[in-house]
């Protein structure tokens, strides 16, 4: 996982959310090749199998940003009203995976807000202080989570054009 960097994180972005667009269009369907591509980002690539078990919080993130559907925002919902802490976002080590649908949410936030992608990564790696360690450590994350955040907001733009 070390050996990742800025260009692979950016290329894992490009192919998590690549022909999710026309999905988007007929949500259940969409929902399920999005989750489907999630679920073999995580088993396919063995850099990403050993950053689901190193960081649990991870793979839940991930769901949170590319799936967005309900049943993941309730589970962001829940954990925020749970929560009785926001020490443990300080440092990478208190992080639980609950913790990861909370922060996914709040990436869609930072989106819906910042004038660019990149300035909504840094945001919310600034809200955050255990997203900004992983991403000192992890140089593919910000360029993975740039590229996630173009494409989320492309698939915007298009859903709110008239359709033909």
């Amino acid at each position: 996982m070390g050996d990742l960097d800025g260009s692979d994180g950016t290329i894992m972005g490009k192919m998590l959310m690549e022909h999710t667009s026309k999905l988007l269009n007929v949500k259940e369907r969409g929902e399920k090749s999005r989750s489907e591509k999630l679920e073999r980002f995580f088993s396919e690539f063995q850099s990403m199998k050993a950053l689901k078990k190193e960081c649990m919080w991870f793979e839940p993130l991930m769901e949170a940003i590319i799936v967005n559907n309900s049943e993941v925002q309730q589970l962001a919902k829940l954990n925020n009203q749970t929560s009785d802490s926001q020490d443990r976002y300080l440092k990478l080590s208190l992080l639980e995976k609950s913790d990861g649908y909370s922060m996914g949410s709040n990436f869609l936030y930072q989106l819906s807000r910042a004038a660019t992608e990149d300035g909504a990564v840094s945001s919310w790696c600034s809200k955050y202080p255990a997203l900004r360690e992983f991403a000192e450590d992890h140089s593919f994350f910000k360029p993975l989570m740039s590229n996630i955040g173009k494409s989320v907001n492309t698939q915007e733009v298009s859903e709110s054009l008239p359709s033909e």
